[in-house]
């Protein structure tokens, strides 16, 4: 048997860093652009089957940041 915790059980979620990310898309291939709070640019070349879970963990990798405390966000232009 299951419980299901209530909203007021739960626990708040954890204060994250937001990072903004641009895509722009060539015929097999995508250049994904992430963008720090700081102003920084990190830019990824993948695949257009690749997971994008492959690039978040890159990215927490390369700036040296644990990944639950990143958030993404998908600004369309």
């Amino acid at each position: 048997m299951s419980t299901i915790a209530s909203s007021s059980q739960l626990s708040p979620p954890p204060k994250v860093e937001t990072d903004a990310v641009e895509v722009v898309s060539h015929s097999n291939s995508i250049i994904l652009k992430v963008f720090s709070t700081t102003g920084h640019e990190k830019t990824f070349k993948l695949k257009s089957n690749t997971s994008l879970r492959k690039v978040f963990y890159a990215y927490a990798q390369t700036t040296g940041k644990d990944i639950n405390t990143l958030k993404f966000i998908y600004e369309e232009q």
